[in-house]
């Protein structure tokens, strides 16, 4: 089995300190077709650091 993933920038509310990811329709359905956006959906959320170099 293939594992699918799609690699996304947070956004970070400077007021609340929320993040918040845009999920497209179109990159889902690019992952998975039969995906229906009735029921719920769940992703898994993984932090990474990014360091400048310099």
């Amino acid at each position: 089995m293939v594992r699918k993933s799609i690699v996304r920038k947070v956004f970070i509310n400077k007021k609340t300190k929320q993040g918040s990811v845009t999920l497209p329709k179109k990159e889902l359905k690019k992952l998975n077709p039969n995906l229906k956006f009735g029921k719920h959906l769940f992703v898994r959320l993984e932090i990474f650091k990014n360091e400048k170099n310099g």
